[in-house]
């Protein structure tokens, strides 16, 4: 019998070791062959319709592609255009992204294959990020560092952010947690 096959295309974290995965069962096979396209790729794919993105996946390394025809899970953040017609065996595709728009080109909502995604994983890191831009546009920073580095030491007017009204567009799993930290605010 036949191993069953996990592609990994994505970066794993510093010590993360793809073996342990494979000895997790003496039935899986393990490939790890992690992406890293040009940002001319990457950008062709989120901006192209798909019909046009066939050369996009000349970019794939033949590790991946090759992977893709005995895969049964595959884990990452890009796949080739025509990743279901690739990928026969595709049963689960663990998506890195919080969302899955990127996948509707490949045609993976029409196929039978379980797609999950990282939904929540960076909503307190991005909603931190947020919360930092907000202070670092309100406060002047910008302008206060460039004063700095000129030796000049003047007061810069800025408002105070507590009491002010911040517009949210959207409660999902980042603006919630924006709304937490704006709260503290």
């Amino acid at each position: 019998m036949s191993k069953r096959l996990v592609l990994i295309s994505h970066p794993l974290p510093e010590g993360a070791d793809p073996e342990q995965i494979s000895a997790l069962h003496p039935d899986l096979e393990v490939v790890y062959a992690p992406l890293r396209l040009e940002a001319s790729a990457t950008r062709a794919f989120g901006s192209q319709p798909a019909e046009s993105l066939h050369v996009w996946t000349k970019s794939f390394p033949p590790a991946v592609l090759d992977a893709l025809a005995r895969a049964e899970v595959a884990f990452g953040l890009l796949f080739p255009v025509d990743l279901v017609r690739r990928a026969p065996n595709l049963r689960w595709l663990a998506n890195v992204l919080s969302g899955s728009d990127h996948l509707k080109p490949l045609g993976v909502p029409n196929a039978q294959i379980t797609v999950t995604c990282s939904k929540g994983v960076a909503a307190i890191p991005i909603a931190e990020f947020v919360m930092t831009q907000l202070l670092v546009l309100y406060k002047r920073v910008s302008q206060r560092l460039q004063l700095q580095r000129e030796h000049k030491w003047q007061r810069l007017a800025f408002p105070n952010l507590h009491g002010s009204t911040l517009g949210i567009i959207g409660l999902g799993e980042i603006g919630s947690e924006v709304v937490k930290l704006a709260k503290a605010m």
